[in-house]
């Protein structure tokens, strides 16, 4: 196992997952609200899992995370670590993991 945090640009620790969508190639684009102080001001950004092959269950994954309305998101990021190589988690702080099985992250 490789458990090595995920390096990106922004902090997406206690970012809220705000939008999910697929492209037809089988991409998951999430796209999340950053906490600014931790940003440089920075308040949204997108990841793009590209080349998904577990495309159920991460949408069974997702499906099964309760909302959280009262902030105007899906859930909260606690982290996103890559696990193996093409296998990532994207930690979340009520929802449970998202293991995701990808060619990259990339972050738009």
């Amino acid at each position: 196992m490789i458990n090595s945090i995920v390096k990106t640009k922004y902090s997406y620790h206690d970012a809220l997952i705000t939008e999910i969508a697929w492209t037809e190639a089988g991409d998951l684009m999430m796209t999340a609200q950053l906490i600014l102080q931790w940003n440089d001001g920075c308040e949204r950004s997108t990841l793009r899992f590209s080349s998904v092959c577990n495309i159920s269950n991460v949408k069974a994954a997702i499906n099964a995370i309760e909302p959280l309305p009262a902030l105007h998101g899906i859930a909260e990021i606690v982290g996103i670590v890559r696990t193996r190589p093409k296998e990532y988690c994207v930690e979340t702080g009520h929802g449970g993991p998202l293991e995701i099985c990808c060619d990259s992250v990339l972050e738009l």
